[in-house]
């Protein structure tokens, strides 16, 4: 009796183990190569150790657009899938690699808002912060969002106020697979570079700021081969993942033609002047999250607002709402000083908690007090002059019989 056949098993990452191979001898990876050690890593088929090689030896210098583009189709591919109809007009991201080790405000999520509120339909794809003080999610969360939208949310949010947000660790359940060795290495991996190409909402145009120049014109050619009809990748002075508030900006034009071309802004292009970059500073979430408030409302640091407006402008520009940098920094002017903006965040907050935000709640003191940050009142938004004197938090507000308070929402 002769004993049964043996399991027949693949061995464990197969892919990841040739391109591991490949890479250590110094040849080329080619994207077919690529695109199978991806699947196999987003799937769960490698070992940690191969993963571990494989992200060591695939340098950012090697990564040709061919070969991130086969790995972020595939990290999308593994993405949850959002439906955004497209009916009311295309879909922007405005987004940045990070790492630039600048620390500056959160510039990139303020010119969503402003952006939406001026006319764009914002879907943005971030995460918490990695290196900086406060992220897209942590600033967000400190304003009151719920972060984790499911898929089938994610249209009604934008519906309600032209923006959502999709937090990058709720959308991408392979990375679980990766993240844990990511942290272990403590290097810069290609995976940096992947968040922003994986938007799971896969929008139609895209701002994107790069921490170094050298990612510009390969960005653009990744959003080419991902079907984007528009795209802006910008590289800041001093390193930023942004358009820069202090100086020059390199910018890498994506057209619906599918050309790129290359060009540099500054400041005046856009009909701001120029500020040192210390003066857009970042804070902690809570900080920057009273900061924010301050900033849809037209106010607080002008380098802020005017760095905030530039960005607004780029993705304005990308939207097809205006034709200009200098036209889109006036609508984002206008969106700022008119309420839009800050009707933007309160209308996506109260969206992602399943409520709505009523015109009463909409109502702004005129007090020129300090803006509070995530206030949320259990009782009506009127509040008694002794509450008040019990609360320094409100002192500065408008004194009557009864209060509004002007930044609260139904719970």
């Amino acid at each position: 009796m002769s004993a049964p056949d043996a399991k027949k098993t693949k061995p464990a990452g197969g892919s990841v183990k040739a391109a591991v191979k490949s890479l250590a001898a110094g040849d080329t990876l080619q994207p077919d190569q690529a695109n199978a050690a991806m699947r196999e890593i987003m799937n769960g088929e490698a070992t940690p150790a191969q993963i571990g090689a494989f992200l060591a030896l695939l340098s950012l210098e090697k990564c040709t657009p061919s070969i991130v583009h086969a790995l972020a189709d595939v990290m999308r591919s593994n993405a949850l899938a959002v439906e955004v109809p497209r009916t009311a007009g295309p879909i922007v991201d405005i987004v940045g690699t990070g790492g630039d080790g600048q620390d500056t405000f959160n510039i990139s999520t303020a010119a969503g808002l402003v952006a939406a509120g001026a006319g764009a339909r914002i879907v943005k794809h971030g995460n918490r912060a990695a290196s900086s003080k406060s992220g897209a999610a942590d600033i967000l969360e400190a304003l009151g969002a719920k972060l984790e939208l499911a898929p089938a949310e994610v249209a009604p949010v934008l519906s309600a106020g032209s923006f959502a947000f999709l937090f990058a660790r709720s959308y991408h359940p392979a990375m679980r697979h990766v993240g844990p060795i990511r942290q272990e290495m403590g290097i810069r991996t290609v995976f940096n570079i992947l968040g922003p190409l994986t938007n799971p909402a896969r929008p139609d145009g895209m701002v994107c700021g790069v921490f170094t120049a050298s990612l510009g014109r390969s960005f653009a050619e990744v959003f080419k081969l991902l079907g984007m009809k528009r795209a802006l990748v910008v590289h800041g002075c001093e390193g930023l993942d942004e358009l820069s508030i202090a100086g020059a900006s390199k910018v890498w034009e994506l057209k619906e033609s599918g050309e790129i071309s290359e060009y540099e802004v500054r400041p005046d292009d856009f009909g701001v002047g120029a500020h040192p970059l210390s003066e857009v500073a970042g804070r902690t979430p809570e900080e920057n999250a009273v900061e924010m408030r301050e900033l849809l409302a037209g106010r607080g640091r002008l380098a802020v607002r005017e760095m905030v407006m530039m960005n607004a402008s780029a993705a304005l520009y990308v939207a097809g709402k205006v034709s200009s940098f200098k036209e889109g920094t006036v609508a984002a002017k206008a969106a700022l000083e008119n309420g839009a903006a800050v009707k933007t965040l309160d209308a996506y907050v109260a969206a992602s908690k399943g409520t709505r935000v009523s015109k009463m709640h909409m109502v702004r003191s005129r007090s020129s007090g300090p803006v509070l940050g995530n206030i949320r009142c259990k009782l009506p938004c009127y509040i008694n002059e002794g509450l008040q004197k019990m609360t320094n938090k409100l002192e500065n507000l408008q004194r009557s019989a009864t209060i509004m308070c002007r930044f609260c929402w139904p719970v």
